[in-house]
């Protein structure tokens, strides 16, 4: 049941984190509502404190499998909020996606 919990609290809280720049970007006429910079911001301390609550929940929980899930839950916000800080850093070019397919089409022949 505890696992269920841990569960339960942890996607809600991904998908309310991963979901808060669709949010941000919300207008009402032509008046910008909420900052998208500070969205950004608060999204990227919250995937981290997730990561370093969920940390320290699996060092002080008793039970085996809670701890295993924990950790496994601390190293999903860890790398959320990596991809995140990535991703709204500008760190991610495209164009090897692009060539790697146009190698696999040329390469297993599906280009007519």
């Amino acid at each position: 049941m505890q696992r269920f919990l841990i569960f339960v609290a942890n996607s809600v809280l991904l998908a309310a984190l991963l979901c808060a720049p669709t949010v941000a970007g919300v207008q009402l006429w032509h008046w910008q509502v909420s900052s998208i910079a500070g969205m950004q911001m608060l999204v990227r301390w919250g995937l981290i404190l997730a990561a370093v609550l969920n940390g320290v929940a699996a060092l002080l929980w008793k039970g085996r499998a809670e701890r295993q899930s924990c950790r496994l839950w601390a190293a999903v916000f860890g790398a959320s909020a990596l991809a995140y800080w990535v991703l709204t850093r500008g760190g991610v070019h495209w164009d090897w996606l692009r060539s790697a397919l146009l190698w696999l089409q040329r390469h297993l022949g599906g280009g007519n």
